[in-house]
């Protein structure tokens, strides 16, 4: 893990990806993430979160972002220091706000009882630190944070 140097600002290492809108992205996508964080230090189960949390943020993406069949690109940069990992997805699909946007979710009641939709958002809100939204031109900017255990800090 990278450690803390000057007035005891993070090092930060970064990993910058370009993915094409397929679902046939996300294994090697979640491949290459993996390795990336593993060799910072990064724990089985931060490493799963943020995986899975990629992999519903893309899947919407590529699944419901774009009005068309053609080709585009999806950017996907993941940065760790010794106190969170921070992925950024942008994407030129419509716009769509996973922090206000998302049905609201009924985890009380059994699942027959439940509507379709909004779980995969909602699990990604509870796995993350913190989930942020904007839309720059016609970009799509989805920014989400998940703190690291003191143990991984130093």
């Amino acid at each position: 893990m990278a450690r803390s140097t000057k007035r005891d600002a993070p090092v930060t290492d970064r990993l910058a990806l370009i993915i094409a809108n397929r679902v046939d992205e996300l294994a090697p996508l979640a491949d290459r993430v993996s390795s990336f964080l593993g060799s910072k230090g990064v724990g089985t189960e931060d490493i799963y979160a943020v995986n899975l949390v990629l992999d519903e943020v893309i899947t919407n993406i590529v699944s419901y972002g774009y009005p068309d069949d053609g080709a585009h690109e999806i950017a996907v940069a993941v940065t760790v220091d010794d106190r969170r990992i921070t992925v950024v997805v942008r994407d030129d699909g419509r716009p769509f706000d996973p922090t206000e946007q998302a049905p609201a979710v009924d985890v009380d009641s059994d699942l027959e009882d439940r509507s379709i939709g909004g779980l995969g958002l909602f699990f990604v809100r509870q796995m993350m630190t913190s989930v942020a939204y904007r839309r720059d031109g016609t970009t799509n900017e989805v920014t989400l944070v998940r703190a690291l255990p003191a143990t991984v800090r130093g």
